[in-house]
């Protein structure tokens, strides 16, 4: 019986020869030719994983490298924020459940900061003895307080936070900037954004810190 080619679809006409004699034909004559594809062989060897050196990918080209690993710097717990409640349960374990990323390496106690606490300045802000430096010249909380302080004082460096309880650092750098244009100023904030560092640096601040620098930084 003879197919049908009227009404055969073009995919049933494709299947039909490559299935057939022709398509045995063709084969042949492509492996003859030597163009038939290579079937890819699976790699058998067992997978070795070593430290020993291995050779890269691209040539290198660097003499010598520095690895740093860096751990996170101090938190704003330690430093001027501090959290009686966590005294209080230091030691304890934690009430609530907690889903742990690494169970063997965690632990439930509360851990509170080891540096102790004092109020400073007329503002009574908090700073541990992590920066005793930084009691010393604490006296006001806001961009108000700040303006009208440096009214009648003056100041070797001001210390600016981007964020206040009233206004922002960036009120406060402008407002200096027609009050006291050449006093000199250092804002310490914990958002580390390009467009704000070149507003205040616009402002006549001379450095631009985030809070998630070295202890040792901040004593500098």
């Amino acid at each position: 019986m003879l197919n049908d080619f009227t009404t055969s679809t073009r995919r049933h006409f494709l299947a039909q020869n490559a299935m057939g004699i022709g398509g045995v034909a063709l084969a042949w004559l492509l492996q003859r030719e030597g163009l038939l594809a290579k079937p890819v062989k699976p790699d058998l060897t067992a997978t070795t994983h070593t430290l020993l050196p291995k050779q890269p990918h691209h040539k290198p080209r660097a003499k010598a490298m520095i690895s740093c690993f860096m751990q996170g710097g101090p938190s704003q717990m330690d430093i001027c924020d501090p959290k009686p409640q966590l005294d209080e349960w230091a030691g304890r374990d934690f009430p609530e459940k907690i889903k742990y990323d690494n169970a063997a390496q965690a632990s439930s106690k509360v851990l509170a900061s080891k540096w102790k606490f004092k109020k400073h300045g007329q503002s009574g802000m908090d700073f541990s003895e992590l920066v005793p430096g930084f009691g010393e010249v604490a006296d006001v909380s806001s961009a108000p307080e700040a303006i009208d302080w440096l009214r009648t004082h003056t100041a070797e460096l001001v210390t600016v936070d981007l964020s206040l309880e009233k206004g922002s650092g960036l009120d406060l750098l402008t407002a200096m900037q027609q009050l006291v244009p050449d006093q000199r100023t250092v804002v310490l904030t914990m958002f580390h954004h390009q467009v704000l560092e070149q507003k205040a640096r616009s402002l006549g601040t001379s450095d631009f810190i985030t809070k998630d620098v070295a202890p040792n930084v901040l004593r500098d």
